[in-house]
């Protein structure tokens, strides 16, 4: 979580205006409903993954780890697909195979929206476009509160380790309420320094922050309109 955070800030597509990266994922999500092969679907993530790796500036590990994260879960979503047909045929192959492709790509094109765009950008936009403000304070507020809780229980569970805590069984109990205790005011800590942190970086009332873009570009905008008009003749 901290990684996809780092990088969301720290890529070459950030300042990229926010309604072009939109178009581009809506145009992959859209491909993603109407392609029918596997190996166009194949090609589809690829075309995502190339463009978080070599235009936007993002490691090819951290996106690998990314996805190999929901890869397994989207396996084994197909496999559960193939075993509940009765009889295994090919139709039931290509169906489970074709599922997989597809959740893979539409991963792709989502995870390319999150690497290139902070969660906080998204809230100043999600308000824009008319979203209560409440609400996407609190959508804001979940994404962020994963890093810092996941990170958080990472180092109290290092440090009780350290106290050798998980020595049996009955001191692993005992420790793990300490932990959960610990954990408990720094959370509270943690989010107060956030607070902070986000007022300093020009937070007015709210959890959204002032969003500057870059300049527009025309060749993409040319380019998907002749994607979608391919899409509209066929």
């Amino acid at each position: 979580m901290h990684e996809l955070e780092f990088y969301s800030y720290h890529n070459r597509l950030r300042r990229w205006p926010w309604s072009e990266k939109c178009a581009l994922g809506l145009t992959g999500l859209v491909l993603v409903h109407r392609l029918e092969q596997p190996l166009a679907q194949l090609g589809l993530s690829l075309f995502f993954s190339v463009v978080v790796w070599r235009v936007a500036s993002i490691p090819l590990s951290a996106w690998l780890r990314f996805l190999a994260f929901s890869v397994s879960f989207i396996l084994f979503g197909s496999l559960l697909t193939l075993l509940a047909s009765n009889a295994p045929s090919q139709a039931n192959w290509s169906r489970a195979g074709l599922l997989f492709t597809r959740s893979l790509a539409g991963l792709s094109v989502v995870g390319f929206l999150v690497w290139t765009t902070p969660a906080a950008e998204w809230c100043s936009h999600l308000r824009s476009l008319g979203i209560p403000r409440n609400l996407a304070d609190i959508a804001m507020t979940m994404v962020a509160m994963i890093g810092v809780t996941s990170s958080s229980l990472r180092k109290l569970r290092t440090t009780s380790r350290c106290r050798c805590g998980d020595r049996n069984f009955r001191i692993e109990i005992g420790n793990l309420s300490l932990v959960l205790a610990a954990f408990q005011s720094r959370l509270a800590a943690q989010a107060s320094r956030w607070e902070l942190s986000l007022q300093l970086r020009g937070g007015m009332g709210g959890l959204s922050v002032p969003v500057k873009a870059g300049p527009f570009h025309s060749w993409l905008w040319l380019a998907l309109s002749l994607v979608w008009g391919l899409m509209v003749c066929i």
